[in-house]
């Protein structure tokens, strides 16, 4: 993921047409002692924030350790990693701490007549901006690594589902009932525009995609979804692609859906964000239970891979 910093364009506008002088002038060095006990504030919160994440993370390993095998652990512990790597959580770091602070100082003007430095306030501004913007990366992959962790220990009656998404617009409810069960339902909200990708576990048993709701600035608006042929089988102990659920929307309230099999895309997600379930289950299509494309994909990439690796 690529981020950019959080730096208004009030900051650049205030630091424009000065000219240079050669001996920095005594509001030239305030404002530069003001800037730098700013970037230090913006240091240590930022390095609380990401302290306070760590501790979480290590809570959260700590507890799923105690529940699974060494070797389980370790494997759970480089999952992390993946999410950790695949969120950016260094470039975040690196954006929204360190980079951010040589944005603002470049910004200064050269010292002379007239000069003024930046306003302390905005610079403030800018920085908070910032710090949330970089703690919301971090509760991202809180929230993955949470997910991650409930996929362990499944139920002899539960499986695994890959949910694959996508929107023309944003929706704040969609949700998959369990037929013939109350209470077994899947949930996501909110949700934005485009694509989504979750993997989740889930009882046996036949299920349908029940209704999304949208938001059109006048109240939020119900999509009944029973219209469709949109259900899929879970099969127990297993990894199950159910297909890609497509909802198109427009500002008239019309709404259409459908259930398409994009099975080589779900299965490129699941193998980069989670390759270690893919050696631990099988995979099979909960849209058609009968089709033996997934098993012939999975044993012809298989085969290419082990001639690649002889190849090198």
């Amino acid at each position: 993921m690529r981020y950019r910093s959080e730096l208004t364009l009030a900051l650049v506008l205030l630091c424009a047409g000065v000219a240079a002088h050669a001996e920095p002038s005594r509001a030239y060095l305030k404002c530069q002692e003001k800037l730098e006990n700013s970037a230090s504030v913006h240091l240590e919160r930022s390095n609380k924030i990401r302290d306070k994440h760590e501790r979480r993370m290590a809570e959260l390993l700590e507890q799923a350790s105690k529940r699974i095998d060494s070797g389980e652990a370790e494997t759970l512990r480089a999952a992390v990693e993946r999410i950790r790597e695949w969120r950016g959580v260094e470039q975040a770091r690196a954006t929204y701490v360190d980079t951010i602070v040589s944005e603002v100082a470049k910004l200064v003007s050269p010292d002379g007549a007239g000069f003024k430095c930046l306003d302390h306030g905005r610079v403030l501004k800018v920085y908070m901006g910032n710090q949330q913007a970089y703690e919301k990366v971090l509760a991202h992959v809180e929230m993955d690594v949470v997910d991650r962790i409930d996929l362990e220990n499944l139920a002899p009656d539960e499986g695994l589902v890959i949910i694959s998404y996508n929107a023309t617009e944003p929706m704040t409810n969609v949700r998959i009932n369990r037929l013939n069960s109350i209470g077994d339902s899947i949930e996501f909200k909110p949700l934005r525009a485009g694509q989504y990708y979750r993997v989740t576990r889930a009882k046996a048993g036949s299920y349908v995609w029940d209704n999304a709701s949208e938001n059109f600035g006048d109240g939020y608006y119900g999509f009944r979804l029973d219209q469709f042929d949109l259900e899929f089988v879970v099969q127990p102990g297993t990894i199950n692609y159910v297909g890609t659920f497509l909802l198109e929307s427009s500002a008239s309230k019309r709404f259409s859906a459908s259930l398409n099999d994009r099975l080589v895309i779900a299965l490129h997600m699941l193998e980069d964000r989670y390759p270690e379930l893919m050696g631990r289950y099988e995979i099979t299509n909960g849209l058609y239970p009968d089709d033996r494309f997934t098993e012939f994909y999975l044993q012809e990439k298989a085969s290419y891979q082990e001639a690649a690796h002889a190849v090198d």
